[in-house]
């Protein structure tokens, strides 16, 4: 079987590009799409630094590109991951790290002020300045959609095949289902297990450093338990969402090169639309990482 676009083709572009929107090109003649939305995700975890707003501008501007250059329309959805850790503290007894959500810390309308003091106006002068409409959509709206929750629990037949690319180091996949009563979860979900799965669901069982052992039950159907998946997985199951028809995905981020993440899509069940198209921002230089770097 051939499939009829290069999945994850050669990304050094030396040489063979006369302007930034050529590289999406290939895949604007190969789909003809009506539309193409450029999706970029951001931790709402305080004021953003120098190479968020950078990322987040071209977005704007290859939105600006594609709609001059080809003739169709063109927006900016901006994924405002609120599953951000709000705080970090040590079980005293395992030292296992624990972590609380900006969205369980702060609440739904606590995560749309951060929004809006952080980002609203900076998006509003940009959709101004390149007559780029934008979409705000947070994590918890994603992880909550029945066609996400399927790709996860999809997923999961394949666990033993993927862990690896989506874990390099443990192999410990990070599912993180905060504790039903305080809404603290397993940082890198050490005690975290898979006991029972199938087509209608799964059962996980975890511990909490206040209150114990409990099980959460994850469907399609329901959106509890909190599903908050470390960024390589969930990188995994978004990808194999399908696109809306002759929709195009493309996901602007940080030139941070090659990820574990692009192994990790070839064991996984069959994507029912193709990989997004991504497009690499420059990446800020500084001498030390830590201004360069959002804060975890």
């Amino acid at each position: 079987m051939t499939t009829p676009l290069l999945v994850s083709p050669n990304n050094v572009t030396a040489n063979c590009m006369a302007r930034a929107v050529d590289l999406i090109r290939p895949r604007i003649q190969a789909t003809k799409p009506e539309n193409v939305i450029f999706s970029v995700g951001t931790q709402i975890n305080g004021a953003p630094h120098l190479g968020t707003s950078l990322v987040q501008t071209a977005a704007f501007l290859l939105a600006r590109a594609v709609r001059r250059n080809f003739g169709i329309d063109a927006t900016v959805r901006f994924g405002a991951l609120d599953n951000a850790p709000h705080e970090i503290r040590l079980d005293p007894e395992t030292h296992h790290a624990y972590q609380i959500t900006y969205f369980h810390a702060l609440g739904a309308e606590g995560v749309a002020d951060m929004i809006g003091k952080y980002y609203r106006g900076f998006f509003d002068s940009l959709a101004d300045a390149t007559g780029i409409d934008y979409e705000v959509h947070t994590y918890t709206q994603q992880q909550a959609d029945p066609a996400y929750r399927l790709g996860f629990l999809a997923t999961l037949e394949r666990l033993e095949q993927i862990r690896w690319a989506l874990a390099p180091s443990h192999g410990i996949v990070h599912v993180r289902l905060p504790c039903p009563t305080c809404g603290w979860a397993e940082k890198r979900a050490e005690r975290t297990r898979l006991d029972i799965h199938g087509s209608g669901g799964a059962v996980f069982k975890a511990v909490c450093t206040d209150h114990g052992p409990y099980e959460v039950l994850v469907t399609p159907d329901r959106p509890e338990p909190y599903l908050d998946l470390a960024t390589l997985y969930r990188n995994l199951v978004k990808e194999r969402l399908p696109s809306p028809p002759r929709t195009l995905n493309s996901w602007s981020r940080a030139a941070t090169g090659p990820t574990a993440a692009s192994s990790s899509t070839k064991p996984s069940p069959p994507c029912p639309a193709p990989a997004p198209r991504r497009a690499s921002s420059p990446r800020w230089c500084s001498p030390t990482p830590a201004p360069s770097c959002r804060k975890r």
